[in-house]
């Protein structure tokens, strides 16, 4: 073999090795960084970012989901006949072409509660929309429960009175199908729980518009100057509108500020306006 040939390989050899050392350093500091299943599974820990998320910092957010089998479920459909392995379906509303002739009518409400979504997974809390049973449009007439945290439910009611779905709640519904030139007219009723009972069981922004304190110092309804400011803090079981593909002006666009609550009010500050001014 030649002097040339031999250094070549002598080169060669070198650089392989170089190669796989820093293969295994590189894998051995990963597994150092990364956190173990074990360790993941171990008991929380506020100060080791190994055991929890931490959402609001120092360290970087992460998340852990369980592993979940793919393709064990089939897809949701249209209608009770559609329902899949789960129970789910997607429900279609039902028009009420009665009350305002020439339009389609539905009263939709916005309620708490739990699917299952996937076959390894237990049921999920969740907040969605139910078309609401009237006496033009009564349906399966389901009654209604907002699902609490501590796993009860409680019988939804609007001035005493308990309220009725045309369909069980279902992610994803109900589906309105529209038509063109013929006008559809929907009546919102947000039945979230009221109080504390109301919050959201994720980590919420009180930073952003619509959210945390605030302070007021007129009636919202007649513009006209209170004495004193009316001060509080936005709830967490507000909800708003938007409108996809239409010509939506502004103020029905789902702005922050045009928020409703599970009390019924406008909005909290409404509410807290209206209670310093006596009215009903």
């Amino acid at each position: 073999m030649s002097k040339h040939k031999f250094l070549n390989l002598v080169f060669s050899i070198m650089i392989v090795a170089s190669l796989m050392l820093s293969g295994s350093f590189s894998a051995s500091a990963q597994k150092a960084q990364l956190p173990s299943s074990a360790g993941a599974a171990g008991p929380a820990s506020p100060t080791d970012e190994t055991k929890v998320p931490h959402y609001f910092g120092p360290y970087p957010n992460w998340a852990n989901s369980p592993r979940i089998r793919k393709f064990v479920d089939t897809l949701p459909a249209l209608g009770p006949a559609g329902t899949n392995n789960l129970g789910q379906h997607i429900p279609v509303a039902v028009p009420d072409q009665t009350t305002y002739p020439g339009s389609d009518y539905y009263e939709i409400a916005l309620v708490q509660y739990r699917e299952q979504m996937h076959s390894d997974l237990p049921p999920t809390l969740l907040r969605e929309y139910v078309q609401l049973s009237t006496s033009v449009v009564p349906g399966a007439h389901v009654p209604l429960a907002n699902a609490n945290l501590d796993g009860t439910t409680t019988p939804i009611t609007i001035n005493g009175s308990q309220i009725f779905g045309v369909d069980n709640v279902h992610y994803l519904g109900p589906l309105i199908i529209a038509r063109k030139d013929r006008p559809v007219r929907v009546k919102f009723v947000n039945a979230l729980p009221s109080g504390s009972g109301g919050d959201l069981f994720i980590p919420v922004d009180n930073t952003i518009m619509g959210a945390g304190p605030f302070e007021i110092n007129y009636d919202p309804m007649t513009k006209e100057m209170l004495p004193d400011n009316v001060t509080g803090t936005f709830p967490q079981n507000r909800a708003t509108l938007h409108l996809h593909g239409g010509k939506t002006p502004w103020i029905s666009d789902g702005t922050p500020i045009r928020g409703t609550v599970g009390n019924w009010r406008i909005d909290e500050a409404v509410r807290r306006v209206e209670s310093k001014l006596g009215a009903g």
